[in-house]
């Protein structure tokens, strides 16, 4: 668990948003940031901070949490280790394989068989919600 906070890195934000990209491990920050908002009145507000645990989560294809009470840890531990054993992983060529490396922008979608947002249902008929995680591009390697 951390706050978000940065108090003695080595690195820049910016550094660090790199190598969480170029990494194939989803990050899954869990912040007492809220935790000491609701502790101490309202009066803590880190929404930097905030935001940028949700980044790294986002970049990486994991998560970030921010429990209000400590009683909500355990279901946090529960959804994360339940997305992590429905974890996929695919693969990819890219139909443009140019080696500059550089950033590259990637949009996943589940779909039907014409194209359409792919409809989930159980054995009763109902539509079952998913969510998608993935990653939002990849670094190609540099020649």
């Amino acid at each position: 668990m951390c706050t978000g906070i940065d108090t003695f890195s080595k690195l820049t934000y910016g550094q660090l948003l790199k190598i969480v990209k170029t990494s194939d491990t989803p990050i899954y920050p869990l912040s007492v940031l809220e935790w000491l908002d609701v502790r101490m009145g309202g009066s803590f507000s880190a929404e930097v901070a905030k935001s940028q645990l949700q980044y790294i989560a986002q970049y990486s294809g994991g998560q970030a949490y921010f429990p209000r009470f400590a009683q909500e840890v355990p279901s946090v531990y529960q959804q994360i280790a339940g997305q992590l054993r429905t974890e996929y992983s695919i693969g990819f060529v890219p139909s443009n394989p140019v080696h500059d490396g550089k950033f590259h922008k990637l949009k996943v979608d589940l779909v039907d068989e014409q194209g359409n947002p792919l409809r989930i249902t159980n054995q009763k008929g109902k539509q079952v919600k998913y969510k998608l995680v993935s990653r939002d591009g990849y670094y190609a390697p540099k020649s």
